[in-house]
């Protein structure tokens, strides 16, 4: 059963009261509202869309966008996903599966999916776009991405060199998307040109911008990663972002997740897993976790403080030699479990 957004009039909470929690963080920084109401549009080339790296880069930049804004058209085109992106509680097209989780996110934005000839014939003044390929698009501010393996590209106001090779890899095509919507909230909330950086090319690989050695097909991408057992520790923004691209990958193992705190809505502003039913009924972390990556691996729920009795017990199970990658206040810690 896929998930569905809710109806906005069922909520416990009014659309007003909804953007004051949400965007609680980012009104500290801008005393306007215009990155919520400025129209942006988010277009893919059509024969990226057709291929994984275009999926991942347009569901990742869609998922994002409408955390902070709701008025985001999208010139998807509504075709089957790659079974390396599909989930099982979402749909399985790419337009109708990014329109539902910004839905699901903001059940009170206007998330409208547009054909391109839609797009030539609109009178809509776009803010921002975001492009993922060189579409042709009109907009105050363009931003345009690509990306293949490990690899993500972004320019400004200019048209994108992009690659010729396809890979499996997820990694880079997340990466381009998260640059992207970056430098379009930051135009959106009016961050000075000295904080709005130009054309650059990124290798998640080597975490280095414009390296020597650019890696896209090489090293080849695994067709299969054990992980044996992982304990994640903080669902939070790092944590829940990490849980999102799970089922883009192909991973085997288990994952122990720990969080004592419930999702808010102020969280919905940096989750990409988290809905507003999530926050209105006080979930747990651990287990909206859970239902996003149950389908791909093993999972099992601490819904209380690190080093809390049910957590130590768990602990007590696992064999010294276990390696534990445990991701916390946005650092990453190796450990070992004791014997």
């Amino acid at each position: 059963m896929t998930l569905q957004p809710p109806d906005p009039s069922a909520l416990p909470i009014s659309e007003t009261g909804f953007y004051e929690k949400r965007d609680d963080r980012t009104n500290l920084v801008t005393n306007s509202d215009h990155y919520q109401d400025a129209p942006i549009l988010l277009a893919i080339e059509q024969d990226k869309a057709t291929n994984l790296s275009g999926q991942v880069m347009a569901l990742t930049s869609a998922v994002l966008a409408s955390r902070f804004n709701r008025n985001v058209d999208l010139a998807y085109p509504d075709i089957p996903l790659e079974s390396q992106v599909s989930h099982l509680l979402l749909p399985e097209r790419l337009r109708t599966r990014a329109v539902t989780e910004m839905e699901l996110g903001d059940p009170f934005g206007e998330f409208t999916g547009v054909d391109r000839e839609e797009i030539a014939d609109s009178d809509t003044d776009y803010s921002c776009a975001l492009t993922i390929g060189n579409p042709s698009v009109q907009a105050e501010k363009i931003i345009r991405i690509d990306s293949c393996g490990w690899a993500a590209r972004i320019t400004r106001n200019e048209q994108i060199r992009g690659f010729n090779e396809t890979s499996p890899n997820p990694i880079g095509p997340a990466a381009a998307a998260c640059f992207g919507i970056a430098e379009l909230f930051k135009s959106l909330i009016g961050c000075p040109p000295e904080q709005q950086p130009g054309n650059f090319t990124f290798d998640a690989l080597t975490l280095r911008v414009e390296p020597g050695e650019l890696h896209t097909t090489a090293p080849a991408f695994p067709d299969n990663i054990e992980l044996g057992t992982v304990e994640l520790v903080g669902v939070g923004s790092i944590g829940s972002s990490l849980l999102y691209m799970l089922p883009m990958l192909p991973i085997e193992g288990t994952f122990t997740l720990t969080d004592p705190d419930v999702v808010e809505y102020s969280n919905l502003n940096r989750s990409p897993i988290f809905n507003v039913k999530d926050a209105a009924e006080e979930r747990n972390k651990t287990l909206a976790g859970e239902r996003f990556i149950c389908d791909s691996v093993d999972v099992r729920t601490f819904p209380e403080r690190y080093g809390a009795s049910g957590h130590r017990m768990m602990l007590s199970r696992i064999s010294f030699s276990q390696k534990l990658i445990a991701i916390r206040r946005g650092r990453i810690y190796n450990t070992v479990g004791p014997r």
